[in-house]
């Protein structure tokens, strides 16, 4: 068995390497994933895991660790290890018998080959993916009749791809074992373990890569077991006497084209009918419902024009030592955008509505948060590949409590936020 260094957890607790190297930090979290196969007392949840999925983890460490941005991969190599990612992500050794063409991967495969189509009509060279993509992509090779993965480029970045996908799990498994809280094991096991349907595992990486940001933050997360007929929602954090129930959600979309506005309000119309009957029960409550839109691209250039005057520059005390600087902005405030919103239905006109829906107030759900946290971004140019965490999150309660800085700590990772004051910092909605 071949023995790897420790990996470097100093590197990994500071989530600013994650912002400036995707790739580089997804290999120190795999690193650390495996050294716990090697430890002696071998974690509880590391029995659930899949053996496709960590046969796939120690071949890609062997390839990359030795040279990181330039190693010799052969063809076999890469279609037997995207072989392995598909089976473990299909739960089964029958691959679909019928190829289907994943555009964004033959595309890619062409512009790293310096062929960007006849009319220069190609993506890229920015490919902005998500993990389904990505799963996609691997399954298209696979089914390939020739599966002969030429381009040496093309297998490098295939793989560097596969192992940034394969570090998402990773990177819960480590902040969740420095995190305080209940039912790791069990959500940790779903994740590990081969999920049989796309759906489940994008539905498993949505609730575990928040709640592992409030791990990171060092909060109390605690899972909630569903029972049979009962509407739960996902987890809770809890500080002292105050509690912030979790409910999360992904879009089913998988849109093509950037800022589809209206497949966008449709999505989260539809994710907030489906998870606010979660909170029905006094003890879940209050609440958050999380929608995941990665599917569903959208810039900072299309939606909404804000005043930026009307934005407030405010430093939250999440915890002692732990300050971070947010952009408020007072939507309510703003007459002339709320009636543009309101007569075009647009997003925040949606976020308003729910939010001051009868459910909303008897449920006592206090904010949406939409998000993208499934998208890997390639720069064909270079070989950088991204990884964006970002969203907006829209509140309608008291932005001095406890249920606010627990919202913040899902929905921002604990990263650097020296912001310039000339700079907006991230900005969140205040619908009240």
């Amino acid at each position: 068995m071949t023995t790897f260094r420790t990996a470097d957890e100093r590197y990994l607790l500071n989530l600013d390497n994650r912002e400036n190297n995707a790739f580089a930090y997804a290999l120190e979290v795999l690193l650390w994933l495996k050294n716990q196969e090697e430890t002696c007392q071998i974690p509880p949840w590391f029995k659930n895991m899949d053996q496709n999925y960590l046969n796939a983890v120690t071949e890609l460490l062997k390839i990359f660790l030795p040279a990181p941005n330039f190693p010799t991969i052969n063809v076999n190599t890469a279609h037997e290890l995207a072989e392995k990612i598909i089976i473990w992500r299909l739960g089964s050794n029958n691959l679909p018998a019928n190829s289907t063409s994943e555009v964004s991967f033959e595309q890619l495969e062409q512009v790293l080959n310096g062929f960007p189509g006849n009319d220069l009509d190609f993506c890229g060279p920015y490919f902005f993916l998500t993990i389904d993509q990505i799963f996609n992509g691997l399954q298209y090779e696979c089914q390939r009749k020739d599966y002969k993965i030429e381009l040496e480029i093309y297998r490098r970045m295939l793989l560097r791809l596969c192992l940034v996908v394969l570090s998402l799990i990773a990177e819960i498994c480590f902040w969740a074992t420095r995190g305080k809280g209940a039912q790791l094991e069990k959500e940790l096991g779903r994740a590990l373990s081969s999920s049989g349907t796309a759906k489940a595992l994008r539905g498993q990486f949505a609730t575990l890569a928040l709640a592992g940001t409030a791990f990171a933050w060092g909060e109390q997360v605690e899972f909630i077991d569903e029972k049979a007929g009962v509407k739960t929602p996902d987890f809770v954090i809890r500080r002292a006497c105050h509690s912030l129930f979790v409910e999360c959600t992904t879009s089913q979309i998988n849109e093509t084209k950037p800022n589809n506005l209206e497949q966008i309000r449709k999505s989260i119309a539809r994710g907030w009918l489906e998870k606010s009957k979660k909170f029905s029960e006094d003890k879940y409550r209050p609440g958050l419902v999380t929608i995941d839109l990665s599917g569903s691209p959208i810039d900072r250039f299309a939606g909404v024009n804000i005043s930026t005057g009307l934005v407030n520059r405010v430093n939250i005390p999440i915890a002692v030592g732990r300050t971070i600087s947010i952009g408020i902005y007072d939507a309510i405030s703003d007459f002339e955008l709320m009636t543009h919103e309101c007569q075009n239905h647009g997003l925040i006109a949606v976020a308003a509505r729910a939010l001051h829906s009868k459910i909303a107030q008897d449920n006592h759900i206090l904010g949406i948060y939409v998000h993208y946290g499934q998208n890997i971004i390639v720069n064909a140019i270079d070989g950088a590949i991204y990884r964006p965490i970002r969203g907006i999150l829209y509140w309608s309660g008291d932005l001095a409590s406890e249920e606010f800085k627990m919202a913040i700590c899902v929905a921002i990772p604990p990263v650097s936020n020296q912001i310039p004051e000339h700079i907006i910092p991230p900005i969140f909605i205040k619908l009240v």
